[in-house]
């Protein structure tokens, strides 16, 4: 398939920022363009992706529904380029047993379709959950209307 590697990393000590520009990958004669977390927070890498022939954008995202919440970038991405975008966030709890303190509570953080720069529909939840959503291959556009669940 392909590798990208996360390029905003200012505030995280532990990752080190993937190769500028970004570029999408090819799956099944399809590019599609990744970006992972805070790479939406600025749409020059999503443009970057739609200069190099991506014909849709999936994200996996870390966002928490706090102060550092998204705020209208994954729609402003998609209306900017044209493309939809699909963000898998994070949900439920994620415990740090060694501190409490820094647990991680994303059952109110959003998974998102994002359609012509609308958000069509999203997702939180209590628990770790797969999610899956349906793309016409020929159009990309998002047929479901909802995303399928499967809480694990």
């Amino acid at each position: 398939m392909g590798v990208h590697r996360k390029v905003v990393v200012e505030s995280e000590g532990w990752s080190t920022p993937g190769p500028v520009p970004v570029k999408p990958i090819e799956c099944s004669k399809l590019r599609i363009g990744l970006l992972v977390c805070a790479d939406a927070y600025d749409p020059k890498y999503s443009e970057q992706l739609k200069a190099g022939g991506a014909k849709i954008i999936l994200s996996g995202a870390s966002w928490g529904n706090d102060e550092h919440a998204p705020n209208g970038e994954w729609e402003k991405d998609s209306e900017l380029t044209g493309l939809n975008m699909i963000v898998c966030n994070r949900s439920g709890i994620d415990r740090c047993p060694d501190n409490p303190d820094f647990d991680l509570d994303c059952r109110e953080a959003p998974s998102v379709a994002v359609e012509g720069g609308k958000r069509k529909f999203e997702f939180r939840g209590d628990v770790s959950t797969v999610l899956i959503c349906e793309i016409d291959p020929t159009t990309m556009s998002i047929k479901s209307q909802s995303f399928e669940t499967f809480p694990f």
